[in-house]
Order: structure tokens, then sequence, then C-alpha cells
């Protein structure tokens, strides 16, 4: 009798869970068991793969995104600031070991400096109030960090760019018979 009371419950809860009103657990009719239902080992892989893909994609879509946008803003920074430019450029290429000593020192400083300064701020301002100038001085000294390095890239960017078209348009002129259109790297970006 006992048993035949265990069979008539476990298939009331079977039915029960199968019936779409008591399929969501609730706090008065909690589901009594979870079946999972299994996945096939190919479902798993295409939804690995698939997503796998899609990561892939999605991370050179952002690099192509970022690649054009640091493009736009060196174009903007060239096109407004050109003195400026050739002078980091000549110091670069007059003393590029002194160059990369002075950058990378500044990063450690500003490493230093700005967390130091940022404590001296909040105990300032928790004192006294004072404290709030440090802060300013550490958005303008970011702001500048990024400027230089900004600027510095774009000079790096420059540098390399001259000597790879320089490369290409050797590699163009052995190979080409002489001609005036001959150059078609410089002159397609207008420098020929």
């Amino acid at each position: 009798m006992q048993k035949e009371e265990g069979c008539a419950s476990s298939r009331r809860r079977v039915q029960r869970s199968a019936d779409p009103a008591h399929s969501a657990p609730t706090a008065s009719h909690p589901t009594p068991f979870y079946i999972p239902t299994p996945r096939q080992p190919f479902e798993r892989w295409v939804d690995s793969g698939v997503r796998s893909y899609l990561g892939f994609v999605w991370h050179i879509m952002r690099a192509i995104g970022t690649v054009i946008v640091l493009m736009l803003l060196a174009l903007f920074v060239v096109a407004l600031w050109r003195e400026p430019l050739e002078r980091v450029r000549h110091t670069v290429t007059s003393a590029p070991a002194m160059s990369w000593v002075v950058g990378v020192l500044t990063a450690l400083a500003f490493a230093v400096v700005v967390p130091a300064l940022a404590v001296l701020s909040a105990i300032l301002v928790i004192a006294c109030g004072i404290g709030l100038l440090g802060i300013g001085i550490i958005a303008i000294a970011g702001l500048a960090l990024v400027i230089g390095w900004l600027i510095g890239w774009i000079v790096i960017g420059q540098l390399v760019g001259e000597r790879v078209l320089g490369a290409l348009d050797h590699a163009i002129q052995r190979r080409l018979p002489r001609r005036p259109w001959a150059r078609p790297s410089s002159r397609c970006c207008g420098w020929g």
C-alpha cells in the first residue's frame, strides 16, 4: 500500500512539474526536483565555436575602430600643432636614447607623484578643505601626460610610416621601369 502511494505521489509531482502553471518555482509551489535536459556535444561545440568566432570578430572590429579614432586624432593634432611636433621629431631623431629615458622617467615619476599627491589632497580636504587644489593639479598633470604620450606616439608613427613608405618606394622603383608614375605609395597619399 505504501509503495502504491509513493508511486502515485511521484506521478503527481512529475505531472505537476510538467504543467506550465507549476513549472516555474515559486515560494508557495517549489518544484520538487530539477531534471536537466542533456545537451549534445555537437551543440556545445557549435555554441562555443560561434561564441569564440564572435569574440574574435569583436576584438578585430574594436582594434580597427581604435586605429581609426587614433588616426583622426593624429590628423587633428598635426593640423593644429605643427611646430611643436617638428621640435619633438627633431629631438627624437637627434637623441633617441635620451628621449626614451626621459619618457620612461616621466611615466615613473607620474606613477609615484600622483598617488602621493592624491593622499595628501585627501588628508588636506578632511583637515581644512584646501586639498581640492591637489585634485585640480592631478587632473592637469594627467592631461599633460596624456597629451605628451599622444604627441610622442604621433611622432614615432610618422617616423615609422616614412621609413616603411621609403622602403616600399625603393622596392617598387627597383622592380618597375622608370616612369613618372612609378611611385604609387607616395603619390596616392599626396606626398609626391
